[in-house]
């Protein structure tokens, strides 16, 4: 009877500490997230009821069904070897990657490590269960849109990286990222992005041509700093 009653008492103080140090939404440092349309986001994620941040699910996963979707595609050149390049996107610290006129990092929540990594904090290394909030400038600073995704696939095998937008956002859908070899021993990337919306102007016209130019920035800053 008493080892019983030390077991319980065991199961209910671990169960405390687990709902303890799960991060929560309201655990967020806002005063440490300058674009005001990400903080804006937190608090209407708050509306659709998310409380703890490991609730926050992508809308779509590795292997899910991808009809219906609209698909765009973007190829850059890198003069590095493959395995340096894929290296490089895995090790730089996202605040880093998604910096620039039209793109900037506002934070990062780890599911695996239950953290979250403001810019100016060092993340080592992407990984899969990894949410990034960033800041979309638009039109040259009239329209700040912000977006939030999940690395879902890291395959280091077939050299992809793969994240998604988040459920509950007006667009749903993938990117994936994946390297290849060229002859000459560079690198080829093939950038192709997975969408849809019931926005049907937002489908056709705005995010093809937004989509790109912001997708273009971040490899070119990828490449900048790889020289």
């Amino acid at each position: 009877m008493q080892a019983i009653r030390v077991l319980l008492f065991l199961i209910l103080i671990i169960t405390l500490f687990q709902a303890k140090a799960q991060t929560c939404l309201k655990d967020i440092e806002i005063d440490k997230i300058e674009q005001e349309k990400i903080r804006e986001y937190i608090g209407l994620q708050e509306e659709q009821g998310i409380c703890k941040l490991e609730d926050i699910q992508p809308s779509m996963q590795t292997n899910s069904n991808l009809k219906g979707y609209h698909i765009r595609e973007n190829e850059y050149q890198v003069n590095k070897s493959m395995d340096d390049v894929w290296q490089y996107y895995l090790s730089s610290n996202p605040a880093k990657l998604w910096d620039g006129n039209k793109i900037s990092f506002g934070f990062l929540y780890s599911k695996k490590q239950d953290k979250i990594f403001y810019c100016d904090q060092e993340v080592s290394k992407i990984d899969t269960g990894m949410v990034v909030y960033i800041n979309l400038r638009l039109m040259g600073g009239l329209k700040n849109i912000a977006t939030a995704f999940e690395f879902i696939t890291i395959d280091s095998a077939k050299k992809i990286i793969e994240f998604s937008y988040l459920s509950g956002n007006e667009s749903l859908g993938k990117q994936r990222i994946q390297f290849y070899e060229t002859p000459k021993g560079n690198t080829r990337i093939i950038h192709t992005s997975f969408y849809k919306s019931n926005n049907f102007p937002k489908t056709y016209f705005f995010y093809p041509y937004f989509h790109t130019r912001i997708t273009n920035e971040f490899h070119r800053n990828i490449k900048r700093h790889l020289k």
